[in-house]
Formats: structure tokens, C-alpha cells, sequence
């Protein structure tokens, strides 16, 4: 018997990132009915030496770094994938890749990739765009070649409404977005239409994970997730006044018999925090809902890794990183409805006593759902995405 060939979709990510934190899990539900093939443009981005060999993919992956129009469309043609799925449309390729799937009739989905912050977006619009126009001198070629392919005057009418970030030229056929905050921002900015799912930002593989981690048992054990603040120069703070935050941290809480570990942003070395291995300080690299559900309470700043703690229904605990410039501080806000703010190490002395005496803590749901969705589970992300790609003819 025959075995149907599998319909082929394919994903565009701007970078190795979107890959590993978008599709790559999701992929895992998606690929019994569906072949899907992942363009990237990671040799364009600062994200290159970050990049995986296809082989480290169970999908195919294809780099389509200072591919011209007229190859990208040679390349579409030859995969004849029924719809192309957009993790971002902020990158000069996400318009030139919409552009010629208008011209060859392919659908088109925009999958949402993270959370607003306080109507922000995580994206930022000036890096990419003009990393993209500026240091790569295949932009012209490729805006002369995709005249080529398209009208040219809704092409270069379009192309400056990109340039000035006006982006209602997107008429994607179907929308997959988190949650309804996002929604409202998304509406914003994008034509969204009545086909838009609100699927849930996905923390966990599936409904059993979920429901296993919810019940795991929460040791007497605190997380700490680090954020390069100094790396990335939002704080004049030096390496000391950072290590000496973190150990004031773990002086209080084991006065109450509570352990302390640490979360480095992946950028970090573990090597160059030695100093706090010395004073018994344990780092935690494993897997991060996993290790967030066996915490009392985590401890950050505006570290999407937080995010972990609402569904969890585990304390999350806001301290101000040492010296941070003022015009970075907005992003504390990023919490404000979940967060337990601290900016001294009595009140944090303080609020863990009060934690001490309460046995069942709870976020309100309305906000948690109105903020990251329901399910919360990539395995639903992927029936969502089924479900609108079935709907097309």
C-alpha cells in the first residue's frame, strides 16, 4: 500500500534563534501530516555563528542568504510548498519572500514568535533593517530582481511603506498569534483578518507535561535568572557589584533554609562566574520549564525565562540589576501585574517571610491568559497551524 506524500509547507526564520525557540518544536506534531522545510537567512545576521548544520535538524533547512528574487522564486517553484509560515516580517526577505508568494499564488501565515511587553514588541525594527540594507550589497540587486517577479508599482509602493514601517501591505491569508495582548498590538500594525487563531504562547510539549510539571513537587530552592546587563552596557554596574547582589541573595535565604541557583543568559560563561561556584553557588543549565516548576520562586529582572513562573503559578521576585542607565528602567514594567517588586535586600527579606505563610499562591488567570493565551502548549500551537492550513483549498 502506498504511503500519501505529505503536503509541503515551508517556514521562513530570520535567524537560527527562530528556529530553535519557534519550529523546531513545533515541528514535532507538524511533521506526521506535513513536510516542512525551513528557509533562513542566518549568514546575513549576527546570529551566524550560532548556526547548526542541516544534519542537526530532523527537517531540511535551506540558507537563502543573498539569494536574488528570481532564485528564491526558482527555489519556491521547485519545493511548491502550499503555504509559507512568516515568524517575523521585519527583515528586507520576509518582504521579498511575501512578495513573490503573492506572485506564485502560495498562502501565506504569519506565526506569532514571542510576547509584548508593555505594547512593545521583542523586535527591533532599526537592527534589522538596516543590517540588511546597509552592510549587504545584495539588497539592490535583489530589489532590481524582484521587479522581475512583480508588479513594479505596488512593488516599490510597498517597498516604502516597509522602509517607513508601515506595514498593512502584508495581507497574510492567516494569522497565528499567542495571546490577546499580543493580538492588540499585532492589530496595530498588520491588516488581521477573521482567519487569526489565539493559540497560547507554547511553554510546554503537550497537555500531559503540563499537567505533570503543575503537580511537581517545589523544593526549597530559589532560581536566579542572570540577565548581561554589563555585557550589553544597560548598566555601568561592575562584574563585583553584579557577583555581590547575587551572594546577598543567597545570605538571606539561607537564613531560612532555602538554596540558591543560577540561570546565565546564554551569552555567559559559567567559567567567568567562578567566583560564585567558590561560595557554593549551583548553576542550572537543564531544561527551563522543566527546572522552573521545582522552584519556590524565581528571581530576575525582565528575563523572558520568567515568563515560565505564571502558568506554574510560582513566585516571581523583581530586583533591580546594580546601576542600570536610566533609559533602560521602562523595561521593569515588564511584570507589573505578576511580578513581586524588591529594591533592597530587606524588602526581599521581607516579602520571602510573607511567601513563608502563604501556602497557595496564585496569579489572577485573566491576566495570565490575557498575556501569554491558554495551553501554553507547542502540540496545540501545531493543531492550531494544521487547522489553518487545512482551510486553504
Amino acid at each position: 500500500m502506498n504511503t500519501p506524500q505529505k503536503t509541503t509547507i515551508v517556514f521562513f526564520a530570520y535567524n537560527q534563534s527562530l528556529i530553535n525557540y519557534v519550529i523546531k518544536d513545533v515541528e514535532k506534531y507538524l511533521n506526521q501530516d506535513f513536510n516542512v522545510i525551513v528557509l533562513h537567512i542566518s549568514n546575513l545576521t549576527r546570529d551566524r555563528s550560532k548556526a547548526l548544520p542541516n544534519k542537526e535538524y530532523p527537517f531540511r533547512t535551506i540558507d537563502i542568504s543573498g539569494y536574488n528574487s528570481i532564485k528564491i522564486k526558482n527555489l519556491l517553484k521547485s519545493i511548491s510548498p502550499k503555504t509559507i509560515i512568516f515568524t517575523t516580517y521585519l527583515a528586507y526577505y520576509d518582504f521579498l519572500l511575501f512578495n513573490i508568494a503573492k506572485k506564485l499564488k502560495i498562502s501565506t501565515i504569519f506565526h506569532d514568535h514571542g510576547l509584548v511587553f508593555g505594547g512593545k514588541s521583542p523586535q527591533r525594527v532599526s537592527f534589522i533593517k538596516w543590517q540588511i540594507i546597509v552592510r549587504f550589497l545584495s539588497f539592490f540587486k535583489n530589489l532590481f530582481f524582484l521587479f522581475l517577479v512583480s508588479p513594479r508599482v505596488s512593488i516599490i509602493k510597498n517597498f516604502w511603506k516597509f522602509f517607513k514601517q508601515n506595514f498593512n501591505f502584508y495581507s497574510f491569508d492567516a494569522y497565528l498569534i499567542y495571546s490577546s495582548n499580543n493580538l492588540n498590538h499585532y492589530s496595530k500594525i498588520l491588516p488581521i483578518n477573521q482567519n487569526t487563531i489565539i493559540s497560547g504562547f507554547p511553554l510546554f510539549a503537550d497537555d500531559v507535561e503540563k499537567s505533570r510539571l503543575k503537580n511537581s513537587f517545589r523544593n526549597n530552592k530559589f532560581l536566579f535568572v542572570q540577565q548581561p546587563f554589563r555585557k550589553i552596557d544597560y548598566s555601568t554596574a561592575t562584574f563585583d557589584e553584579e557577583i555581590n547582589q547575587i551572594l546577598e541573595l543567597q545570605k538571606i535565604l539561607s537564613k531560612y533554609n532555602f538554596s540558591l541557583e543560577v540561570r546565565l543568559h546564554p551569552t555567559e560563561k559559567i567559567n567567568d562566574y567562578d567566583l560564585l561556584l567558590k561560595e557554593g553557588v549551583v548553576f542550572n543549565t537543564g531544561n527551563l520549564i522543566e527546572t522552573c516548576s521545582t522552584f519556590k520562586g524565581l528571581i530576575g529582572q525582565w528575563s523572558t525565562a520568567l515568563i515560565s513562573a505564571l502558568p506554574l503559578n510560582i513566585p516571581i521576585y523583581i530586583i533591580e540589576f546594580p546601576k542600570v542607565k536610566p533609559e533602560f528602567k521602562f523595561y521593569y514594567n515588564i511584570f507589573q501585574d505578576f511580578g513581586i517588586y524588591i529594591f533592597s535586600m530587606d524588602e526581599f527579606e521581607k516579602s520571602l517571610l510573607v511567601q513563608l505563610k502563604t501556602h497557595n499562591f496564585t496569579y489572577d488567570q485573566s491576566l495570565v491568559k490575557n498575556f501569554i493565551g491558554e495551553d501554553n502548549t507547542f502540540e496545540k500551537n501545531a493543531k492550531d497551524l494544521t487547522m489553518i492550513i487545512n482551510s486553504f483549498n
